[in-house]
């Protein structure tokens, strides 16, 4: 199973995240990517909660370049990877057979 999570907006991180360790108890996880693009862009430069997913087995978290620059932000935390569009991003994943879930 593989699943993509979307955050556009700061305050579903923790709702994404409790989602994201609710999920990985079941198997097959072959995958899980959280996209953050829009406003909720600002987690990535320090966000507890992001440190714990990257440090996650199966668990993968993309930045937006396009919010990156739009809010003034320079770089990520260690492990987040720095993608051009999160909307390219995630409509890429879906058509590769990713679940699309927005907390």
């Amino acid at each position: 199973m593989k699943t993509v999570f979307h955050v556009n907006d700061a305050r579903n991180l923790d709702a994404a995240v409790a989602n994201i360790e609710n999920l990985l108890v079941f198997e097959p996880i072959e995958q899980i990517i959280l996209v953050i693009n829009g406003p909720a862009i600002k987690v990535v430069k320090d966000s507890p909660q992001i440190v714990k997913l990257v440090a996650m087995e199966k668990v993968t978290v993309y930045a937006c370049n396009n919010a990156m620059k739009a809010h003034d932000i320079d770089y990520v935390l260690e492990g987040v990877k720095v993608v051009p569009a999160g909307v390219y991003s995630l409509t890429q994943l879906q058509l590769t057979g990713f679940a699309y879930i927005k907390p």
